[in-house]
């Protein structure tokens, strides 16, 4: 028997459809029902095991209930907080609208988790990492574009002083190592690995896009650079003017790109 009170029960051991569970949420919210009851084992409240059980219905259930019953939300967790564990977890889907790029499942519920806490963007949790680490770490560039927009910082340094973008050059082992310092139970699917971020590509974008744009443009780039005839047109559109001396097509752009990540290279052998 889970310890806790009722929410804290339904949100560890359902199976249900979250719309199932609301007349239930409901009634118990009525009643005074304590939103962040934490269960006496682990100490996680139902919104930490809804994220945990990957019922992302659920805990936007949670949130849209509780608020309008007023409730405040504790959304820390052991040393991680709700978005941490919900860019750790990563549970993913593929995007209908483009094949090439996968968007994760929970950008709703990382939105909702942002209103609700607007500084947990740049928390570091308990081993150092912040949001946007985390998601670089699992190459999602649905989380990483959020982060991004709702002002996460690209600077911010990890615990071994690597900024989110330094990350994506990690290999499967390595990132799945990281993620299971962060959480025990996880998805990292192999094949977001399977084109490598090489250090001298990471470089090069970061001597030539604006910072907002840098990780986004990585993903990209990786997928054009996977192509017979690289479509380059989407990253010609993120350059900032002040970024385009000598840089007035497509064309060139490939060309710059080319040169900078050679150039990186030479630096590095010599």
């Amino acid at each position: 028997m889970t310890s806790g009170t009722l929410l804290n029960y339904i949100a560890k051991r359902t199976t249900k459809n979250a719309e199932h569970l609301r007349p239930m949420i409901k009634r118990l919210a009525a009643k005074g029902a304590d939103f962040n009851a934490k269960e006496f084992h682990y100490g996680n409240t139902p919104i930490i095991w809804a994220i945990a059980n990957a019922h992302y219905d659920l805990a936007n259930l949670l949130i849209e209930i509780g608020s309008k019953h007023k409730a405040k939300f504790n959304l820390q967790g052991g040393g991680n907080n709700a978005v941490h564990l919900l860019l750790a977890k990563g549970y993913q889907t593929v995007s209908s609208s483009d094949q090439r790029f996968r968007e994760v499942s929970g950008t709703i519920l990382l939105r909702h988790l942002l209103a609700l806490s607007p500084d947990s963007i740049n928390d570091p949790n308990g081993h150092g990492y912040t949001p946007l680490h985390i998601a670089a770490l699992r190459r999602d560039i649905g989380f990483c574009q959020i982060l991004l927009e709702l002002g996460a910082n690209a600077f911010a340094k990890g615990p071994n002083g690597e900024i989110p973008l330094e990350l994506l050059d990690k290999t499967h082992e390595e990132a799945s190592e990281i993620l299971k310092s962060i959480t025990a139970a996880f998805a990292l699917p192999e094949d977001c690995f399977k084109s490598e971020f090489a250090p001298q590509v990471v470089e090069g974008i970061r001597r030539i896009f604006p910072p907002t744009t840098q990780l986004e443009v990585a993903f990209r780039l990786r997928d054009a650079l996977e192509h017979d005839t690289p479509d380059l047109d989407p990253l010609f559109q993120m350059l900032d003017p002040k970024y385009r001396k000598g840089i007035k097509t497509v064309g060139d752009l490939q060309k710059k790109i080319g040169a900078i990540i050679q150039s990186v290279s030479d630096e590095q052998e010599s």
